[in-house]
């Protein structure tokens, strides 16, 4: 995968991020082909900064997910950076997902995964532990359970 990191280019004030999005979506284009020959699928990891961004009357994520179809790449989004990107989570999800787009979202908030997940993969020391629904890991009586239960005891 890849992510938009503006501050290796020099001072981030000065970066022309529109021309710079625009120029990444064109190469992603080709090189998600290339991926999608391959049987893979290249994925863009979001940051705060693609909210913030203009392009045409679209940010930089609404671009990006415009100009590059879903067989050549999908998203891993990460909450942190959409909140700090004053976005709603909920809505870029259901925004990307009404495109189609393929998404994988790193959470902690299993309430928030239970609400927009259509599979959930619970991880322990970097391994899969449990997948499925949600209702399907309650079902199992394992670990994911467990969390749940102590998460919303309250």
């Amino acid at each position: 995968g890849v992510g938009s990191m503006p501050g290796m280019w020099g001072d981030i004030n000065k970066i022309d991020f529109p021309a710079l999005t625009r120029d990444f979506a064109e190469k992603a284009n080709v090189v998600g082909e290339v991926f999608a020959k391959n049987g893979q699928l290249l994925m863009y990891h979001n940051h705060a900064r693609e909210y913030f961004c203009d392009i045409g009357g679209l940010d930089a994520m609404e671009y990006l997910a415009a100009n590059i179809p879903a067989d050549k790449m999908g998203f891993t989004l990460d909450t942190h950076w959409i909140m700090a990107g004053n976005r709603e989570p909920v809505t870029v999800i259901r925004d990307l997902a009404a495109r189609g787009m393929p998404m994988i979202m790193v959470t902690h908030q299993m309430e928030f995964a239970r609400a927009v997940a259509t599979e959930i993969l619970f991880m322990e020391h970097g391994r899969v532990i449990e997948q499925g629904t949600h209702r399907e890991l309650l079902a199992k009586g394992g670990f994911y359970k467990e969390l749940h239960e102590a998460q919303f005891a309250q």
